[in-house]
């Protein structure tokens, strides 16, 4: 975890309040410099105190987790999980149990600040690092009198954020109690009980996820029609790294499949195994694989295996 009072990493303590961050990295700049990461041959030095600040390293910190650790401070919380940080990056024995995990960070995160808006982790969060437009309509009678109307003028069609079409968002959101989005012109809180922009309206159902009620996954009922739509969605998304593709779904069929006779195999509810296996793409579908070409070892009967 990143203390954000200490400005270092540390191992998290006991039972202590942590806030996740949910973002995107952004791609990779062709002949650029490496994005600035917790790493083999500098993890030892973010654990110093007041790593953070040094000039050398905050420099290099993004934006997007430079604003969450200063949020996550004022919200009074002392510990913020990020990936590019709490995860060393080149580690082969360490990083495969943390993607395992992420699920369970999210879960147990006290909340989860999402970056909604922007095409990299250098956007920042708006009305933290920047002051932000507000795009209402507003109608100005005399110098004393402004109307201001209540909804927003711009879309907030999470289509036109990259953020939404992510694969790993998708778990993020459907795993996290807690979450406040910060969109270009409002911040939204959402939860199981409530969702609301901060000017009092309801957050627009294409904002979220999946309906509300569905995103209780522990349930004694197994719910195939509720796991059908999910794997729909997310199927529907994009990776970086397409063999994350069982990884960033893992924790919902892991819960899920819990009331589902036989479990789930390879994305396939096995009490229903014939017919799971009638499953169709959209469109053109591709083999997914690895960055050398190579074919990932998901069975070719599996959703889990194709991109489309």
């Amino acid at each position: 975890l990143i203390d954000v009072e200490e400005q270092c990493l540390v191992q998290k303590p006991g039972s202590s309040r942590y806030s996740a961050l949910s973002y995107v990295w952004g791609k990779p700049t062709p002949g650029g410099l490496e994005p600035f990461q917790t790493k083999l041959n500098n993890h030892i030095e973010l654990r110093q105190r007041g790593a953070f600040v040094q000039p050398s390293i905050q420099s290099r910190i993004p934006e997007t987790i430079k604003d969450s650790m200063f949020l996550t401070k004022e919200m009074n919380i002392r510990y913020l999980w990020c990936d590019r940080f709490c995860i060393i990056q080149d580690d082969p024995v360490t990083k495969p149990a943390q993607l395992k995990a992420m699920a369970a960070i999210y879960a147990n995160a006290h909340i989860t600040i999402a970056a909604c808006e922007g095409e990299n982790d250098k956007y920042g969060l708006p009305g933290i690092n920047r002051i932000r437009s507000r795009p209402f309509t507003k109608f100005d009678f005399d110098p004393t009198c402004r109307m201001v109307s209540l909804e927003p003028t711009r879309s907030l069609n999470r289509q036109d954020a990259q953020y939404h079409t992510r694969g790993w968002i998708f778990q993020e959101w459907t795993l996290s109690p807690r979450i406040l989005a910060f969109h270009h012109h409002t911040v939204s809180w959402v939860c199981r009980k409530l969702n609301q922009q901060e000017h009092g309206a309801k957050v627009p159902p294409y904002i979220l996820s999946e309906d509300l009620e569905k995103r209780s996954l522990v349930s004694e009922k197994a719910n195939t029609d509720a796991y059908a739509e999910m794997v729909m969605e997310y199927s529907s998304r994009d990776l970086t790294y397409q063999g994350d593709a069982f990884f960033a779904f893992s924790a919902i069929i892991t819960a899920m499949g819990r009331s589902m006779l036989g479990g789930i195999l390879f994305g396939l509810p096995e009490m229903i195994f014939d017919g799971a296996l009638l499953w169709m793409t959209r469109g053109f579908a591709t083999r997914r694989t690895d960055g050398h070409g190579r074919r990932l070892p998901f069975p070719s009967w599996s959703w889990v295996a194709w991109n489309g």
